[in-house]
């Protein structure tokens, strides 16, 4: 991924340029994050504009030396992961939304689902919890707030 001379302003703050000539090479990985400890330091803008949320004013995001403009952002988004700052939790089981992230619209082989948890480390824990990959979501986010609230307690 490459960002060449990016400039961009957010259309609800015209006056306030978000990014300015920004410019930078991201090697091939697995998974590259973007974070940092202060709120306002191009994180999101970044992303957003890599997921094509917005178009850059001016300059270019390439991939493989592929203008992402012209590339269809459903194929685009295919691509890249993404987790937002503010996220939404849909209700469904462990294995179904395990299987969201991976293909969307097909259904995915428990198989690929443990394996892809297996890289995450996230395995042992869920097939520690009650139902393990069939436990409902909304379940999962009740038993770790009660886990974290009864640790501070």
């Amino acid at each position: 991924v490459e960002f060449r001379g990016v400039e961009f302003r957010y259309t609800a703050r015209p006056d306030v340029l978000a990014l300015e000539s920004v410019s930078c090479t991201i090697e091939p990985d697995p998974f590259v994050a973007f974070f940092g400890y202060y709120s306002g330091t191009i994180k999101s803008s970044t992303v957003a504009l890599l997921e094509r949320f917005y178009n850059a004013n001016s300059g270019s995001i390439l991939i493989n030396d592929m203008d992402i403009r012209a590339i269809p952002v459903c194929e685009l988004r295919s691509w890249i992961p993404f987790v937002s700052q503010e996220s939404c939790v849909f209700s469904g089981s462990i294995h179904f939304k395990v299987g969201l992230g991976l293909v969307s619209g097909k259904e995915v082989s428990r198989n690929v689902v443990e394996s892809v948890c297996k890289m995450c480390r996230l395995y042992n824990f869920i097939i520690g919890l009650p139902k393990g990959y069939e436990l409902y979501i909304y379940l999962l986010m009740l038993i770790l707030n009660l886990f974290v609230t009864k640790s501070f307690l």
